[in-house]
């Protein structure tokens, strides 16, 4: 785990994500705070150093919801029959599914100003 990584390197982790991992990594922080509702910044601020993104789908694919409907293959050799009851058995599919709200409403940015 993190906690038995950082005990034994006497400093905090280092997170590497890669694709779905990453979504991974972004349930894993909403459980965190759950967990240390009072501390939970503090459990990051000494558990994890940084944290690196690689080809992360943070807003999904939309290609996924053309697969769940459509079955369409992406040049695989499946059939788009076979693809559809991939899509709608895998539990990872909805995961994928793009998210509708970018930008949430409780934001702590000053308006008119943009993320860097």
């Amino acid at each position: 785990t993190i906690e038995e990584l950082v005990h034994f390197n006497q400093k905090p982790a280092i997170i590497i994500a890669h694709s779905m991992g990453n979504n991974v990594f972004l349930y894993f922080t909403e459980w965190i705070k759950l967990q240390y509702p009072n501390n939970w910044e503090q459990w990051f601020d000494s558990h994890i150093s940084s944290f690196f993104a690689v080809a992360a789908p943070l807003l999904g694919a939309t290609q996924t919801i053309r697969g769940a409907l459509s079955g369409t293959t992406f040049g695989l050799p499946l059939s788009e029959a076979a693809v559809r009851n991939f899509m709608t058995t895998f539990g990872s599919g909805p995961w994928m599914f793009p998210l509708h709200d970018p930008s949430p409403s409780n934001s702590s940015r000053p308006e008119g100003t943009w993320p860097h």
